[in-house]
């Protein structure tokens, strides 16, 4: 059910909207039969299974009670003002807590329609807006045996793909269910879960603001665009782990807090304009944000061993070098030590800033587009790398010293002499020569520094040896993620009306594509990584498909 209107008063105020609400009534019923073994093989029906067939039935059903707003108001040529609301009432969340409200405000003001401003300005804009979202526990998919074992996603067969088909609906993330798996000799057992209900449990809340202003000059020449957000999840609905003592593993409530904040610039111009015919376009675009630990979990001073209140939630933490205090490697029988607390401080995992440029040089109706893009900062550890490193498939290990090493390696192949060769690679850096032990506190810091002597590692060994050691620590692996691209190339050209004015065609665009077309990096170990693929909180590599370049042809023809 749904009523719109549209209301005008005295040509300054008009109001526009709708006010509605429906009722989302679901229901899923699922039944699965199958096998993992036949005795006649090709011969496909169950009386031809020769292990007991694995057999699941699913229900649910869930009923959502929605009522919605819209208001459009514009006042004159000061102000719009757009606002929504809507309030939904669902059975996937727990009885007195399953209903939510969430809404929207937007504001924008074009202060240069209703205030005099010096010449070289043509165009000034604000905005802001707020916006709040909830959601309930539901799946968009579900798997072909749910809650067989523990969850919607559960396969028996145990080799191959699940197969998930669309769902919307339950997922009982909220609710202690049993599950049912098949635990010894197929036979079925009933397990209730682990995980202990806060009573009081609510949908999760994130709370959206914006604010940005537009502004332009030199008669729309050159304009700049400066855009703020703030987002705040939270409270999250937070599996919190607590002593097994209690019969439980984790206890589910609503905690935790994140913050967003972020900054994004950007500023386009046209620097040539000719009457020839000639135009140079350019945008420029820079964003920046960081996400921190806002308000952690009742009672918790640390969150996960390593966060407090104001940290990054992409702080990297794995495993490291011991150093001396002038940040050398500190070596133990010609070997590299790693920090007995196995995760340390490596950086942070998302970059400092992305940025783009744009340009576009056009002369009549010929047109050449180039983007270059890319990031800065952030870190994180090479998967391939380290694999190839530790195997000696890299390159690296018989290049330089290495290389010079090796080749000491191979000619001493096979010696079984009283004395066989130690190998002749040194890693560079220290070890320590007093015999002192090294004293760490509970976070791997080194607190005996004043009672160690350094000098130089001389200890040689073998170089695989040492780039098995080496290598084996994440920090030997660790690569920046600042690259940039040459994202992609555009080559346009719009046929002339005249040439088309005896045909049925209005206008013909006719454009050649290239895109992907360089990547930029720095380090020459990890130029096989494309940096595209790990734009998010990713502590490690992985078996990457290859990036491709693509080239292409678009027609664009209008009737």
């Amino acid at each position: 059910l749904q009523l719109n209107y549209n209301y005008t008063v005295k040509d300054f105020l008009n109001l526009s909207g709708l006010v509605g609400g429906n009722i989302r009534s679901f229901s899923y019923n699922s039944n699965y039969t199958s096998t993992d073994y036949l005795n006649v093989p090709e011969v496909y029906t169950f009386s031809n299974s020769k292990n007991p067939l694995v057999a699941s039935s699913f229900r649910s059903d869930m009923r959502v009670l929605s009522a919605y707003f819209s208001l459009d108001a514009s006042l004159g040529k000061y102000a719009t003002i757009s606002a929504t609301g809507r309030v939904d009432k669902s059975s996937a969340l727990p009885k007195g807590h399953d209903s939510y409200f969430y809404p929207s405000v937007s504001v924008a003001s074009v202060i240069s329609d209703y205030i005099k401003l010096p010449d070289v300005i043509s165009f000034l804009k604000v905005r802001g807006s707020f916006a709040t979202v909830h959601g309930d526990a539901t799946s968009a998919e579900i798997g072909t045996t749910p809650f067989l074992g523990t969850s919607l996603y559960d396969y028996p067969l145990g080799y191959g793909d699940n197969y998930l088909s669309p769902y919307g609906g339950p997922d009982y993330s909220l609710q202690g269910v049993y599950s049912t798996p098949k635990t010894y000799n197929n036979q079925t057992a009933a397990y209730y879960t682990s995980n202990l209900y806060d009573p009081n449990i609510k949908t999760f809340n994130r709370v959206n603001y914006e604010e940005g202003v537009d502004i332009k000059f030199l008669k729309n020449r050159l304009g700049f665009s400066a855009t703020a957000f703030q987002y705040i999840d939270g409270p999250q609905i937070l599996s919190n782990p607590i002593s097994t003592a209690t019969g439980y593993s984790y206890y589910i409530l609503n905690a935790l807090k994140t913050k967003k904040t972020g900054y994004e610039l950007s500023l386009q111009g046209t620097p040539i304009a000719s009457k020839s015919g000639i135009t140079w376009e350019v945008l420029v675009n820079w964003s920046t944000y960081k996400e921190t630990y806002d308000e952690l979990p009742p009672g918790q001073d640390v969150y996960q061993t390593f966060f407090q209140k104001g940290d990054r939630v992409d702080a990297f933490y794995s495993s490291a070098f011991l150093r001396s205090p002038d940040g050398q490697i500190i070596h133990d029988g010609g070997y590299p030590l790693s920090n007995p607390v196995s995760s340390q401080f490596l950086g942070y995992l998302y970059p400092d800033y992305t940025w783009s440029i744009y340009n576009k040089v056009s002369w009549k109706n010929l047109s050449l587009g180039i983007q270059f893009d890319g990031s800065v900062g952030g870190v994180t550890s090479d998967y391939m790398h380290n694999k190839t490193m530790r195997g000696g498939r890299n390159i690296e290990t018989v290049e330089g010293a290495f290389g010079i090493a090796r080749e000491d390696d191979n000619a001493h192949a096979g010696d079984t002499s009283a004395n066989p060769f130690p190998g002749s690679y040194i890693g560079q850096g220290v070890m320590v020569t007093n015999g002192v032990p090294i004293q760490f506190d509970n976070y791997g810091n080194i607190t005996n520094y004043k009672d160690l002597q350094f000098a130089p590692n001389d200890v040689p060994n073998h170089v695989q040896a040492y780039a098995s050691s080496f290598y084996g620590v994440d920090e030997g692996n660790l690569m920046s993620k600042t690259f940039a691209k040459l994202r992609e190339v555009t080559i346009t050209y719009d046929f002339p009306q005249k040439w088309l004015s005896s045909t049925f065609i209005n206008k013909l665009t006719v454009s050649l594509i290239g895109r992907n077309l360089v990547y930029f990096y720095g380090d020459q170990r990890f130029k096989d990584v494309d940096l595209d693929q790990y734009n998010f909180a990713s502590g490690s590599t992985e078996l990457q498909s290859p990036t491709t370049r693509r080239y292409g042809i678009n027609i664009n023809v209008v009737f």
